[in-house]
């Protein structure tokens, strides 16, 4: 042959022309397509941008505006990175058939390489050939030889063995059978077993948990523990009676179709461990070994199942706590929640000590126990399995899927729904059935507001609390309520979070029901106040008008309101509460006094007649349009009394405010109010109807003589339209003989009944400009006019019991005549009631008398008073003096006239009367002379001080005049010794005639007191002058006190000594 036999003549195989090179192997393996990735990030975008719109929408009033915006621009940047990223995979994606085939090449090297390092291994191994190699030679080798003709060696399958026949076969199960039926007849065996013995083996059930094929190897018969051993049990074969259901992905019992085989390795060892334990503690024993296995089986399942959770809507909000190997599963449920975080809420599924399936759920700070729960779970608690003999253990405990989903949820709702009726039950303890009601056992409907209400309800999901449909308020309070109570205790019990809850929906009640009224207000055109902050203790000035309502004052807030026209420092401050849906208003006057807010007066408003009960506070149902309306009227109402009351504080005016009727009172004083008129500020009747009225019964201390009017007067206050006030003031005016007239009633809106006595002063006010200008005083019209008539009446009735003639008066002045020497005086009755009277005089006066005047009207300035008796009892008393400066000023003028005169024509002597006030007076004599040897002219004066003075115990108190030469005992005077003698001769002749025509007075020694000018002369007795005076004449030392007859001669002594010194 000329070509190999093995192939060509080259020793190489040709391939055949029909054979083709097979194709690299394609991987497909983790590749996704381009258009999944595309749609995937463009969904994801879409979500991010849109919970980003939600999340910005919902925090405006709490987070700025940077820090929103900066949230935005993050999640822009992010995306754009994402974007970045896809848009590198398109263009990747365009090259991708080139790489892909780099890919697959790549990968067939590799495998190409393996198969190589195998071929290798492989035939390194045919060199050894160990299986081929004979035994070592020793004895029992060598006796099976020499009995079998051969050794045992490994036939690898190469000789055929002969097969049993069928025959054979069943010839040995029916022997088994037989063995097998008779041995579990003579034996005990676990009462949950259920067997069927066929095929040579005992097929055992446990249901819901296993089921184990046994057998024997041998047919003894053994009827006697103690031979157990010698034909024990043999494990053949087991399976679980439970599995995972690949259509619901349960746990399921019931199903035959759904069970567990073991794989080979952990069927080969349970095989070892239960022939084991069959060989030492029988049936007893396995059952033990394969009840706690499949429980343990379960658990595993269980916790594969929980694992599989973390992807579905459970994620995030639980965790879980299990090791492989291990019987127990931990769960903490709600892990993000403060109650649950940190497993203090959890659910523990594991094996008893009996070795069945149990659970125990804590919470609370404690293990809880429910009925529901164990029906449920098909779970027999650990205390009831305690209780339960084998005997009473139920065939079939488990009927239905173990769901760990369903498990979880039963959990989750049945907490929640315990949270939930905790909430319930302390919401109707505080606000009642009327206020708080169940919708369903997660969700309860709120009365947050009179006109508003809520449903606050529970996630079971996460534990979370929430309102549906919620406002921006709800929201903030939602956050508050999922937060931790602010408390310093370790651990939070239900109790401090249903605490914090209801406190958290009480606030919300508040500032729901606090904006309503707020709006309300704010549409009325009340202007809110809110830099107005009150301590603990201006709060209380508020809160003591609520003693009967303390329940309230715990959870409130205070709002202050105030109208465009009021004064800066009036308010109205409304409270409501969390409590109750009852609002409370007050009127106010606060102001910042050393930066902190200090209330000066405070009244509560009363919107109900006092007879009612309940008269504090406002129920939700009469918070209507005419209420918001009114209120401006009620307040400024208050405003306006209390300013007029406190006008009549400040003019330190007794007042009494009166309750009762109008006319009751009225009746009780005797007192009938003629005809009225509401007069507007053009002085016509109002066409208006009166708002508001309320009358004062004010004490008459001195505002009128009570001879004339009564104890007490009445003001009544009407408010009239929006902006004007009529005030009128009356009461009983008799014995008087003053009448009504036009001008009166015009100039002063004084109208006076002679028929009725009566009298009357009213007035209209315009609240715009009384309210904003603070110097204006809603009074004082009408005690101007009643201070005018109570001068006039005091004066007029001065003057008429003195018998002094009244020669004009009105309202305004009153003209009397003092002496026939002094020209008529004007009595000018005060403008204001802070005012006195004022003494001006009707014709044109000397100059004395008008410095006499200016110096009395600085006195009743001064002392506010009005006795005018006084005042002309000094006029007359000083007109001698005046007299007497006439009459010496008309002496020495003529004097030096004629001869009294220097050689440059000045004259000798020159006089002068100086006041200094009404009770020191000084006579002034000038002396001029030549000095010797000189050109120049000696200037001297005299003063002569002229005072009044009063006698201690003069019965009759006669006002003394005093006229004194003390002031000039002094060295410079000296050279006039001869002119002081001349005087002294001169007083002292003067003397001794007065003398001998009238004898002296006993009291030359009286006690002499240097009193000040009193004018306050008792009006209740007039005086009287008697018909002979006695005069009174005495010499202290350098002193004289005179009668004022006397001052006249004694002052015309002292001139003429004057005038006989420069003479001589």
């Amino acid at each position: 042959m000329d070509q190999h036999a093995n192939g060509s003549p080259n020793g190489k195989l040709e391939a055949s022309s029909s054979s083709l090179i097979p194709d690299i192997p394609h991987i497909t393996a983790n590749i996704l397509p381009l258009s999944n990735i595309i749609k995937f990030y463009t969904q994801e975008a879409y979500k991010q941008l849109t919970t980003a719109v939600e999340n910005l929408s919902m925090n405006i009033e709490e987070e700025s505006d940077i820090k929103r915006k900066k949230y935005f621009l993050d999640i822009i940047i992010s995306l754009r990175q994402d974007f970045i990223k896809v848009y590198t995979l398109i263009k990747w994606a365009s090259i991708s058939k080139d790489v892909s085939k780099f890919i697959d090449l790549l990968n067939w090297f590799r495998l190409q390489e393996f198969q190589f390092e195998n071929l290798m291994f492989q035939l390194n191994a045919l060199t050894g050939y160990s299986g081929a190699k004979l035994p070592n030679s020793d004895i029992i080798t060598a006796l099976e030889v020499l009995y079998n003709g051969r050794p045992t060696l490994p036939s690898y399958n190469h000789i055929k063995i002969k097969n049993l026949s069928l025959g054979k076969i069943l010839e040995v199960l029916e022997d088994l059978n037989l063995v097998l039926m008779t041995r579990f007849a003579l034996m005990d065996i676990p009462k949950k077993f259920q067997y069927e013995i066929k095929d040579g083996r005992v097929y055992i059930n446990v249901p819901n948990e296993y089921q184990v094929s046994i057998t024997v190897g041998n047919d003894l018969i053994i009827d006697n523990k103690e031979d157990y051993y010698k034909s024990p049990f043999y494990f053949i074969d087991f399976k679980f009676l439970f599995g995972i259901n690949p259509e619901t992905a349960m746990i399921t019992y019931h199903d035959d179709k759904v069970f567990t085989k073991l794989p080979s390795s952990l069927h080969a060892k349970l095989e070892k461990i239960a022939n084991q334990v069959l060989l030492k503690e029988g049936l007893e024993g396995l059952y033990d070994l394969l009840h706690r296995y499949s429980t343990s089986f379960k658990i595993y399942l269980i916790a594969k199942q929980f694992k599989e959770l973390f992807n579905t809507r459970w994620r995030n909000n639980f965790q879980i706590n299990y090791q492989t190997g291990k019987s127990l599963i931990i769960v903490n449920y709600w892990s993000l929640h403060y109650l649950s975080k940190n497993w203090k809420s959890f659910l523990e599924l594991g094996i008893d000590r009996n070795s069945n399936l149990s659970y125990r759920w804590f919470k609370n700070g404690q293990y809880s126990v429910d009925q529901e729960l164990n029906k449920i779970f098909h779970i027999i608690p650990q205390d009831e399995l305690n209780d339960i003999n084998d005997d009473e253990v139920d065939e079939e405990p488990y009927s239905d899927d173990l769901n760990v989903d369903l498990i979880l949820n039963v959990v989750v709702n049945k907490h929640a729904e315990l949270l939930m009726t905790q909430i319930y039950q302390k919401l109707l303890e505080k606000f009642g059935d009327d206020e708080v009601s169940t919708v369903t056992p997660h969700q309860l409907l709120l009365q947050i507001s009179p006109n508003k209400s809520t449903v606050f309800a529970i996630n079971p999901l996460t534990g979370f609390f929430y309102f549906i449909d919620p406002t921006p308020v709800q929201n903030q309070i939602t956050k508050k309520i999922n937060l931790p109570p602010p408390i310093t205790k370790p651990f939070v019990t239900e109790a401090d979070m249903v605490s914090h809850i209801i406190d958290q929906i009480t606030q919300l009640r508040l500032e729901v029901f606090n904006k309503e009224i707020n709006n309300k207000l704010a549409t009325t055109e009340w202007i809110n106040n809110g830099i107005i902050k009150l301590g603990d203790y201006e709060l209380s000035k508020l809160t003591n008008f609520l003693l009967d309502y303390e329940e309230v004052v715990g959870v409130t807030k205070v709002q202050f309101y105030r109208r465009k026209n009021w004064p800066s420092s009036w308010f109205l401050i409304n409270m409501v509460s969390g409590l109750t849906t009852k609002s409370f208003w007050w009127v106010a006057r606060i102001k910042s006094i050393s930066g902190d807010w200090k209330i000066q007066w405070v009244q509560i408003i009363k919107f109900k007649e006092e007879d009612e009960e309940n008269l504090l506070g406002v129920d939700p149902e009469e918070l209507n349009y005419k209420f918001f309306n009114e209120l401006s009227t009620f307040s400024s109402n208050m405003i306006i009394d209390h300013m007029v009351l406190e006008e009549l504080n400040l003019r330190k005016v007794k007042f009494l405010k009166i309750k009762k009727g109008e006319k009751e009172v009225l009746e009780k004083f005797k007192l009938h109010v003629p005809g009225e008129s509401k007069v507007d500020s053009n002085g016509g009747t109002s066409s208006l109807g009166v708002h508001y009225e309320s009358m004062l019964l004010i004490h008459n201390h001195d505002l009128l003589p009570i001879y004339n009017s009564s104890s007490s007067l009445f003001l009544k206050i009407q408010l009239i339209g929006k902006n004007q006030m009529y005030l009128k003031l009356f009461g009983n005016l008799r014995n008087l003989k003053i009448k009504n007239s036009e001008e009166y009633e015009l100039k002063l809106h004084l109208k006076i009944d002679e028929v009725n006595n009566f009298f009357q002063i009213d007035n209209t006010v315009n609240l715009l400009t009384v309210i904003n200008e603070s110097r204006n005083n809603l009074l004082d019209l009408i005690f101007n006019t009643l201070n005018k008539l109570n001068e006039l009446i005091k004066i007029l009735d001065q003057l008429n019991k003195n018998k002094i003639t009244i020669l004009d008066n009105d309202m305004d002045n009153i003209t009397i005549k003092v002496s026939n020497d002094i020209n008529n005086l004007v009595i000018k009755l005060p403008e204001q009631a802070d005012h006195s009277i004022q003494l001006v005089s009707k014709d044109e006066t000397p100059w004395e008398i008008q410095l006499v005047l200016k110096y009395l009207n600085q006195y009743l300035q001064e002392h506010r008073s009005s006795n005018i008796l006084g005042i002309i009892k000094y006029l007359h008393e000083i007109n001698p003096i005046i007299n007497s400066e006439k009459l010496i000023a008309d002496q020495i003028d003529s004097t030096n006239k004629t001869y009294m005169k220097l050689a440059n024509g000045l004259n000798k002597l020159n006089f002068d009367l100086v006041f200094f006030n009404l009770n020191h007076l000084q006579f002034i004599y000038f002396i001029n002379s030549n000095i010797s040897n000189m050109k120049k002219i000696q200037k001297d004066k005299i003063i002569i001080n002229i005072s009044f003075k009063s006698l201690r115990f003069d019965d009759k108190k006669r006002k003394l005049i005093k006229v004194s030469l003390k002031d000039n005992l002094n060295p410079k005077n000296m050279k006039f010794k001869k002119l002081f003698e001349i005087m002294f001769k001169n007083i002292n002749e003067l003397i001794v005639n007065k003398g001998a025509k009238k004898p002296q007075p006993a009291a030359v020694t009286s006690t002499i007191e240097d009193d000040l000018i009193n004018f306050d002369v008792d009006e209740s007795e007039p005086e009287e002058e008697p018909k002979d005076e006695q005069q009174v004449f005495i010499k202290l030392n350098y002193d004289y006190l005179v009668t004022k007859d006397n001052f006249g001669p004694i002052m015309n002594e002292i001139t003429k000594s004057f005038i006989q010194y420069l003479q001589e």
